[in-house]
């Protein structure tokens, strides 16, 4: 069975996406609508959804689409999980492509890629983020996709076990992401088309604040499942600025047969120093966590 999951607020789109989706996905499968709109648009839907059998309503009580997709994940039975934002910008044949690849290859996640077509559907300084964000992620867990923050992605049930959340969190597609890539599922995506949405969008008005928080999260992440990258890059910094000041302080040592710049002196010395503790506590918070790593696959 396939579970369909629609994170949704508000979006006057969700009833003609709705018949679109019964039209066109004719397996067996279940819709499973995440909701945190106002009170008058949830009892209309509500009221909607009442002779669909196979429509679940949740409503949402906290905030965040992270926060929705989980949900939509801990109620979702079956073998295929699909995530698709009925806003109006995916279509549904491009999540039945992203299905199908999904089932026909050894993905354990599947995501749709916006970015493949050059139109005015998405604001450069958003395309901007996504590409920034998508290529630091690819960077850190050696991944190779395009778009780390789309709205419709397809995985199976087996990756479902590694998906946890911790509130408060706000990361969007990518929290998920980093989850999978560091147990070594892997993860690959296919062109869609994104279409123009009509109004702005529900779940944040201020997007490149909300980009900024997505990018802080992310050098949380890494802190917490990747030390060795953000604590050894760090530690590699302050060293390499610490050999620097050494140098000139040598040299000048040389030219004049005395210190006559103990100040930057003592700066190389911290600086070097401050690095290789960097560089050191990334090590052994790396090893950590693959001990860690190896305890729960083993388990």
């Amino acid at each position: 069975m396939l579970s369909l999951i629609l994170p949704n607020k508000n979006e006057s789109h969700i009833f003609e996406f709705l018949k679109d989706l019964e039209r066109k996905i004719k397996e067996d499968k279940e819709i499973i609508i995440v909701d945190k709109s106002e009170e008058e648009f949830y009892k209309r839907l509500e009221a909607y959804i009442k002779e669909m059998h196979n429509v679940r309503l949740i409503r949402q009580e906290d905030k965040g689409y992270e926060n929705a997709l989980y949900l939509g994940f801990k109620s979702a039975k079956g073998d295929i999980i699909a995530v698709i934002d009925p806003d109006g910008t995916y279509r549904v044949e491009d999540l039945i492509r992203v299905i199908d690849t999904l089932k026909s290859s050894n993905y354990s996640l599947v995501l749709g890629n916006r970015l493949a077509y050059k139109d005015k559907a998405m604001p450069a300084h958003i395309s901007f983020g996504n590409i920034f964000l998508t290529k630091t992620f690819n960077c850190l867990y050696k991944q190779d996709i395009k778009d780390a923050l789309s709205g419709l992605f397809a995985f199976k049930r087996d990756a479902l076990r590694y998906l946890t959340l911790r509130k408060p969190e706000r990361g969007g597609t990518l929290y998920f992401l980093i989850q999978l890539a560091r147990r070594g599922l892997r993860i690959g995506s296919i062109d869609i088309k994104y279409l123009e949405r009509e109004g702005s969008s529900r779940i944040s008005k201020f997007k490149i604040g909300y980009g900024i928080l997505i990018f802080y999260n992310v050098i949380r992440y890494v802190r917490d499942y990747k030390p060795l990258a953000l604590f050894g890059s760090i530690g590699l910094i302050s060293l390499l600025i610490g050999l620097y000041y050494a140098i000139v302080v040598l040299i000048s040592y040389i030219h004049t047969g005395s210190l006559v710049i103990p100040g930057r002196a003592i700066l190389a010395i911290g600086l070097i120093i401050s690095g290789l503790f960097f560089i050191i506590a990334g090590l052994i918070l790396d090893l950590l966590i693959e001990i860690e790593r190896y305890i729960i696959e083993k388990d």
